[in-house]
């Protein structure tokens, strides 16, 4: 007997942060609601050792459109807008 299940047909991709990268920027306060800080563009992408620790996600550079800022920001508050390249 053949299943039918959705999860079978779809597909999904990644990719790898990219330099150039428009992406939204999210924060979440301490209750888990979100909100939203902005646009920004990504200047570096920095994985594994932070502070001598393995770090879990890596940290993104990205420098804030409103606030014409460069900030470091871990990348599960970080939406592709746009890719770069």
């Amino acid at each position: 007997m053949k299943k039918n299940s959705p999860l079978e047909t779809h597909k999904s991709t990644t990719r790898d942060w990219c330099v150039g990268d428009l992406v939204k920027i999210n924060e979440h306060e301490w209750d888990a609601t979100s909100y939203t800080k902005g646009l920004g563009i990504i200047v570096s992408v920095t994985t594994g050792l932070i502070s001598n620790q393995m770090d879990l996600f890596p940290m993104i550079e990205v420098y804030n459109i409103n606030t014409s800022k460069v900030s470091k920001i871990y990348s599960y508050n970080l939406e592709i807008v746009s890719p770069g390249q």
